[in-house]
């Protein structure tokens, strides 16, 4: 490992590696997931509006993800809407999502 690559990981928040595997590990969560991936930042709304599903449905997997350090909710600008995406320290490229023990090319899938 090159000296870059030691420094890049170590800036990497420290994730729990059983709640980020869980979070990961859901089928419907893997579209939310591949959704984000791109760096976008999304309301609930217009990730279920995409993915065709019940936004109650999909706000609830976005807040595990969220709870796992997978994605990040905050406040949009509409202070009543929160805004998801996947932070861009787990995005070293495009279609890579890097969570230090975990490296994911979503274009190999």
């Amino acid at each position: 490992m090159s000296d870059s690559n030691s420094i890049s990981r170590a800036r990497l928040p420290q994730l729990d590696p059983v709640a980020v595997f869980s979070a990961l590990g859901s089928n419907v969560r893997w579209p939310v997931i591949r959704t984000l991936a791109d760096g976008r930042q999304m309301t609930t709304n217009e990730v279920a509006a995409m993915l065709r599903r019940d936004p109650d449905g999909v706000g609830q997997h976005l807040r595990v993800l969220d709870a796992a350090g997978v994605a990040k909710g905050y406040v949009g600008e509409d202070r009543r809407l929160v805004v998801y995406q996947i932070p861009a320290v787990f995005r070293p490229s495009p279609g890579v999502l890097d969570f230090g023990f975990c490296r994911i090319d979503l274009n190999q899938l």
